[in-house]
C-alpha cells in the first residue's frame, strides 16, 4: 500500500520557507517535487509567493523512477536537505543526483530575490 503525503507533513517545510525562502536550494533536484506538493496543499497561502509555474518535469520524472512513492520521495527530499544543511550548503544551488552523484544546478525563476542570496 502506497501512502500519499498529507498537508500536515509539509507544515515544517512551509514554516522553513516562509522564514528563509532562499533555503529552497538545499532541496536540490527534489525542489520541484516539494514545490508541486506545496502548490497542491498550500496554493492559498499568500506568504508562499514562489508557488509560480516554473517546473522541471524531466527532473521530477527522473526522481520518480528512483522513488516511485510520494512518501519515499518526500523522505529522500528531507534527507537531501538535511545533508546540505550538515555540510553548510543551504544556499548553494549546486547539488547532485541521488542515483549517480552527477552534478545538478538548481535555480527556480519563481524564487526571485531568494536566488540572489549567496
Amino acid at each position: 500500500m502506497t501512502m500519499e503525503i498529507r498537508p500536515e507533513q509539509l507544515r515544517g517545510v512551509v514554516q522553513l520557507l516562509e522564514n528563509d525562502p532562499a533555503s529552497y536550494r538545499a532541496f536540490g533536484p527534489f525542489w520541484w517535487f516539494i514545490k508541486r506538493l506545496l502548490r497542491r496543499f498550500y496554493a492559498q497561502n499568500r506568504a508562499l509567493y514562489f508557488l509560480g509555474g516554473s517546473d522541471e518535469p524531466e527532473t521530477r520524472r527522473r526522481l520518480a523512477g528512483l522513488y516511485p512513492s510520494e512518501s519515499g520521495m518526500f523522505e529522500a527530499a528531507l534527507h537531501h536537505y538535511a545533508a546540505k544543511v550538515q555540510y553548510g550548503e543551504v544556499y548553494d544551488g549546486e547539488s547532485y543526483w541521488p542515483d549517480d552523484e552527477s552534478p545538478y544546478r538548481l535555480v527556480d525563476p519563481d524564487m526571485g530575490p531568494a536566488n540572489l542570496v549567496q
